[in-house]
Order: structure tokens, then sequence, then C-alpha cells
């Protein structure tokens, strides 16, 4: 999650607005808006991933809220997504310290 990028939350906002746009759309069908919606919820999960990785815990609690009033599915995508961002890591670490062995 580039440690907290600030041109990462910013992007991940303006694709807040995409979905939000397109979602009222009239020519969405249902089946595209789930998926809209999926990404969504994806999207507020990285926003709060980043927001506390930037110590912004009130702000991100704040969103955690939002996210999860408005479909508590969130939060199955914030454990998924975060899950997935700490095997990233662990990953990372597991190759550099093959690497540095092979040296």
């Amino acid at each position: 999650m580039n440690a907290g990028n600030e041109s990462l939350l910013t992007a991940i906002n303006e694709s807040l607005r995409i979905v939000e746009e397109y979602g009222n759309l009239e020519i969405i069908t249902s089946h595209d808006r789930a998926i809209l919606r999926a990404w969504q919820r994806e999207l507020q999960a990285t926003v709060f991933m980043l927001q506390t990785i930037q110590g912004n815990a009130g702000e991100a609690l704040a969103g955690a809220r939002v996210a999860f009033t408005e479909d508590p599915r969130w939060i199955l995508d914030l454990c998924r997504c975060g899950t997935q961002a700490v095997s990233r890591r662990i990953r990372t670490l597991f190759r550099s310290v093959l690497a540095n062995a092979k040296k």
C-alpha cells in the first residue's frame, strides 16, 4: 500500500467518486451495480487501511462507521484486503531473506 502514500489515497477517492457517478446512471444494470458496490467496499477498506497507516485514526473510524452502515459486508472486504496486504508484506520479506541467503 505504499506505506500510506497520499497520492494513492487521492486516486482511491477519485475512484470512489467514479463509482458513485456510474452507480447513479440509469443504463447501469443491477448486475453492474452489484459489481460497483463490491468495488466501492474494497476501495473503502483500502482508504481505512491507508488512513490508519497515516495515523488518522479518527478519520479512519469515521469512514469505517459510514462504510459499515451502508453495507455491513464491508467488514469482510476489510478483512480480505487487510489479509492480502499483510501477505504481500510477508512475501516480500521472505523473498528478501531468500535473496540474502543466496549471497
